[in-house]
């Protein structure tokens, strides 16, 4: 008597819920398999998604944008810039 009863909702090898799970390790295998596999062949990012230079544009803006402004905020252990912080003088 190896039947499953599919009225039974404690028993969970009634329903199992295989569809999703093979999809997502479908997308982990390609995503681990499949891409570097084609960049080793000689297929280009910018042809697998033609959007990607202009992400990558993008990234590079906001890395060059973040430079900048590090250099011009400098750090707080710079000898130059502990003079930006007014701490108060204390009346004891």
């Amino acid at each position: 008597m190896n039947e499953v009863d599919p009225t039974d909702n404690t028993d969970f090898a009634a329903k199992p819920p295989m569809v999703t799970v093979i999809a997502v390790l479908g997308i982990f295998h390609f995503l681990c398999c499949g891409i570097p596999l084609l960049l080793l062949s000689g297929v280009s990012l910018a042809t697998i998604f033609p959007s990607w230079p202009v992400i990558g544009g993008g990234i590079a803006m906001l890395g060059i944008l973040g430079f900048v402004w590090y250099l011009r905020k400098g750090c707080a252990t710079c000898p130059g810039n502990s003079k930006r912080c007014n701490g108060r003088k204390r009346e004891d």
